[in-house]
């Protein structure tokens, strides 16, 4: 009996653990669905303000509700705040339609370096196919193993093998632990000044349209070192974290 009592009391714990996580799930479901239903009647409006919320408070989202935001900014011509939108789920979601979709706005308002280089391209396939390369990666790890193991067990020269073996999970626990990233930032506001240091008495370097693409260096307390090419010229330098928005 007196163990009976221990393993109800073992439960009682981990429901109690468990229980903060299902009412928080519930309240988000409940919250995104009444956003969805508002949404659905044209209540754009009062659907974005709660999809903002989960966005910003939650720090939450899904793929279907960053679209309806960008759409919705992208119908009051907000076209910053749509791009910002769509590449924060491209950068989660790779769709070739939502890049489509990005480079045709950026196109029509003469937004610069939205063009997706090589880098960002291997980024984009990386996370489109996560699971796969995971997956592929645990099972040449555990192949080696065996591999390593059968050579060791019937007393074979193992040292190349081990060496592969040992690369191999060396990288996957960099790749799973350092993701590959290539942080990019739009600019949010009219008339943003790139500076030569990360201060406001810094010389100016240049000057930036609300909505450009660019690509985040560093950053450095309340600025971010960025990069971005317009033309055939490169431009670097420091814009305050308030005037970006930022996509990782």
């Amino acid at each position: 009996m007196q163990r009976f009592f221990k393993i109800l009391l073992k439960i009682n714990f981990l429901l109690f653990l468990i229980n903060p996580q299902l009412l928080y799930s519930q309240g988000l479901n409940k919250n995104l669905a009444s956003a969805d239903a508002l949404y659905k009647r044209g209540n754009y409006t009062e659907a974005y303000q709660i999809y903002e919320k989960i966005l910003l408070e939650e720090q939450h989202f899904t793929p279907a509700m960053l679209l309806k935001m960008a759409h919705i900014k992208k119908g009051l011509q907000q076209y910053s705040e749509a791009l910002y939108l769509l590449n924060l789920y491209h950068s989660h979601f790779p769709e070739q339609s939502v890049q489509n979709e990005i480079m045709d706005i950026a196109e029509e308002q003469k937004l610069v370096d939205y063009k997706i280089n090589d880098w960002e391209y291997i980024i984009l396939v990386y996370r489109k196919y996560k699971l796969f390369f995971h997956g592929a990666m645990l099972l040449g790890i555990f192949s080696g193993v065996f591999w390593l193991y059968y050579r060791q067990h019937h007393q074979k020269d193992s040292l190349y093998q081990s060496i592969l073996l040992n690369l191999l999970i060396a990288a996957y626990f960099y790749v799973y632990n350092y993701a590959l990233s290539y942080p990019k930032a739009i600019v949010r506001n009219e008339k943003v000044y790139l500076m030569e240091a990360p201060s406001a008495a810094a010389k100016i370097v240049s000057k930036t349209q609300k909505g450009n693409c660019m690509q985040i260096i560093e950053k450095n307390d309340i600025w971010y070192k960025v990069r971005w090419q317009e033309k055939d010229e490169t431009w670097e330098g420091y814009i305050r974290e308030s005037n970006l928005y930022l996509i990782p």
